[in-house]
């Protein structure tokens, strides 16, 4: 958690001083829960359409056996937004990503990963 910290904290300081857009925020140790709508699976991933009570989200978690209208528990939700997703070949205005609960330990390691992996994907400006 301290690295996905230190992550953000280095990519807010690059994109407010790029002045592009927002950057990922990081909500340590959120939570969101919710009914899942539809799944899209892809290589590592899972991605989730949620109703949650605040509405409709997307999140993706790794690669997890879930089913359509099974209540899920997202943790450890780090907020992505203008994520573009090359494997489902779509652009999220606002993407979730954590670890589903009650996952295994190879999961929340792999989950700890994706977040690595998308995290340094804010948009930052050429400064040529």
């Amino acid at each position: 958690m301290k690295a996905l910290l230190t992550i953000y904290l280095l990519l807010a300081s690059v994109s407010a001083w790029a002045g592009d857009g927002p950057a990922p925020t990081l909500a340590p140790a959120a939570t969101v829960k919710g009914k899942v709508l539809e799944i899209k699976e892809v290589e590592s991933y899972t991605y989730l359409r949620l109703m949650t009570k605040t509405g409709e989200t997307w999140a993706a978690v790794a690669k997890a056996p879930v089913k359509k209208g099974a209540e899920v528990t997202v943790e450890n939700v780090m907020v992505m937004t203008n994520f573009q997703s090359k494997s489902l070949k779509k652009t999220f205005p606002t993407i979730l990503f954590g670890t589903l609960a009650g996952g295994s330990g190879s999961q929340a390691s792999a989950a700890a990963e994706m977040s690595r992996a998308h995290s340094g994907l804010a948009k930052t400006a050429d400064i040529g």
